[in-house]
């Protein structure tokens, strides 16, 4: 199932020019550098909600249980939940979710392979695509966000999601697609120019996105420009 809508997303977005690819190729990528690629690289912002509960087996040095910590045989369970944005049109993300794709079918056929590499090649065309998405291990503290992402829709959001660079000029939200099963979340699609212009270039600094929602879908996270050149190519 998740083949087929992760194809499917690219049947959508596909169109668009090949760009340079980094010094390792991302077919070549371990895990660590999928996780770091997509939660912890220049076109990511993470925000943590909740908390880990602590070792619920304790004990103080006596080697009794630590009564502030509870019974040791009563698990807790974690409430964190992370709240991720990223430029899914960058080539840098579309690689690092080709590569785990990939890996999560290692007998893929050449066909799928192919198709797979045609999206990191081609991605979103002449559009940018944020995507909004929430992960942690605890589905009852996951799940309510994530429901809010799939109940939206562009009508509702309206004015309150946008991308702004530091000159204060204004990217105005296209379209909003709500979450499928590919692991993206929801998608916030914006055009690539303002006026006519690229609207992000290196002379931009930053640029946030803005998203004025209510409870955890409320962000307005920077991103620095500068940190966003993959190869020798600013990718977004």
């Amino acid at each position: 199932m998740k083949k087929v809508l992760f194809l499917g997303l690219i049947s959508i977005f596909l169109s668009g020019s090949v760009f340079s690819q980094g010094t390792k190729p991302w077919s070549e990528w371990s895990k660590g550098d999928i996780e770091k690629m997509l939660n912890k690289s220049a076109w990511v912002q993470s925000q943590q909600k909740g908390e880990s509960p602590p070792d619920m087996r304790t004990r103080t040095n006596a080697g009794s249980i630590n009564p502030t910590l509870g019974d040791p045989g009563t698990a807790r369970v974690p409430s964190e939940i992370y709240l991720r944005v990223r430029f899914l049109s960058a080539r840098p993300i579309r690689e690092g979710y080709a590569s785990r794709l990939l890996q999560m079918q290692p007998n893929a056929t050449a066909e799928v392979k192919q198709q797979v590499q045609t999206f990191v090649d081609n991605g979103f065309g002449d559009f940018i695509v944020v995507g909004v998405n929430v992960d942690g291990q605890n589905p009852q503290t996951v799940n309510p966000t994530l429901g809010i992402l799939m109940k939206l829709n562009t009508e509702a959001i309206g004015d309150k999601a946008y991308l702004e660079r530091k000159d204060g000029k204004r990217l105005p939200l296209l379209e909003y697609k709500p979450p499928v099963a590919d692991d993206m979340g929801g998608k916030f699609v914006f055009a690539r120019t303002l006026d006519g212009a690229p609207f992000i270039t290196p002379e931009a600094d930053t640029v946030r996105f803005v998203l004025n929602l209510s409870g955890n879908l409320k962000f307005n996270m920077r991103f620095d420009v500068d940190k966003m050149v993959y190869g020798d190519k600013l990718e977004y």
